[in-house]
């Protein structure tokens, strides 16, 4: 039985941003008696606002594109998306990581550790330790191939599947109560730019 898991699609692994706020404040005059604007932290904000300039003000400069907002909202996604694969892994005594492992290794059908590594927001290390402590639990079977012994095949077991059946009804259930009230053309615009948004890193990770 083949399990579709949609932890891998919205991604449960959370990466920290630092969410950032700035406020202007008069800074101290200069010795022409000039004053600057300064920018500093405003750890009491609740949204991020421009960095140069004023919307007010006519012929301001544009913002920096508010990067400092963009991380806001991943930040909180991602937090959200953290929260609830937690809660889906823990009655089975699992944690994210071996989930999205068990949810790779049953889309792959059968596969190898290093096939799994590129798929896990984790180091080739961590996988084989992830990979050992699953086949002890037995979620994950191993097989040898006869033809080069040093090669080790990864499946799920029966125990395997019936956990990551039980994992991707709840985020199932989960991501259906993150998702209300919003209508198709909201989602397929959140989808066209979170797209739009990887497909700019692509080029600026590889340019």
């Amino acid at each position: 039985m083949r399990v579709q898991h949609r932890s891998d699609r919205a991604g449960i692994s959370a990466r920290a941003v630092t969410r950032t706020h700035t406020r202007r404040r008069p800074a101290r005059g200069d010795s022409d008696g000039t004053r600057r604007r300064a920018l500093r932290p405003d750890r009491g904000s609740t949204g991020a606002r421009h960095l140069t300039g004023s919307p007010e003000t006519p012929g301001a400069p544009t913002p920096a594109v508010g990067w400092f907002n963009l991380g806001g909202h991943v930040s909180d996604l991602a937090n959200a998306l953290q929260k609830g694969a937690e809660q889906a892994a823990e009655p089975h005594g699992l944690i994210p990581a071996e989930i999205m492992l068990l949810a790779a290794c049953g889309r792959l059908e059968e596969c190898t550790a290093s096939q799994l590594a590129p798929l896990l927001p984790v180091d080739a290390s961590r996988v084989s330790r992830l990979v050992n402590g699953l086949v002890e639990r037995g979620l994950l079977r191993r097989r040898r191939i006869r033809s080069d012994r040093r090669l080790v095949m990864l499946r799920l077991s029966p125990e395997g599947h019936e956990v990551t059946t039980a994992v991707a009804a709840h985020l199932d259930a989960y991501y259906a109560r993150l998702i209300a009230g919003l209508s198709e053309d909201q989602m397929r615009a959140f989808a066209e730019t979170a797209q739009a948004i990887a497909a700019n890193y692509e080029e600026i990770r590889d340019p």
